[in-house]
């Protein structure tokens, strides 16, 4: 078992707090990046069953990974109802410049 890790005084506190920030802002960047990768590729391809398992190859992360990231758009797509086609076609092209 580890230690609990205790600040010696607030500017350790603070460095490691800001480090923190960093690392997690570089894992929701990719994240996003991913995601974004995703609804090209399945907007191009079409949203058929078992594309998950060959999109965690392509992109070569886990298939628990994709399947987040197809919830994540799946639910998006249902909470945008009709305006779907336009808003999805939106983002990518926000995305592209």
């Amino acid at each position: 078992m580890t230690m609990a890790w205790i600040p010696r005084n607030f500017e350790e506190a603070c460095k490691r707090a800001g480090g923190r920030r960093r690392y997690l802002s570089k894992l929701r960047d990719a994240q996003y990046q991913r995601r974004l990768e995703v609804l090209r590729i399945l907007e191009s391809g079409g949203w058929h069953y078992g594309s998950g398992v060959l999109l965690a190859q392509a992109l070569k992360v886990s298939p628990a990974t994709i399947s987040r990231d197809l919830n994540y758009w799946r639910s998006f797509r249902a909470r945008l109802g009709h305006h779907e086609k336009s808003t999805i076609a939106m983002i990518l092209r926000r995305a592209n410049g």
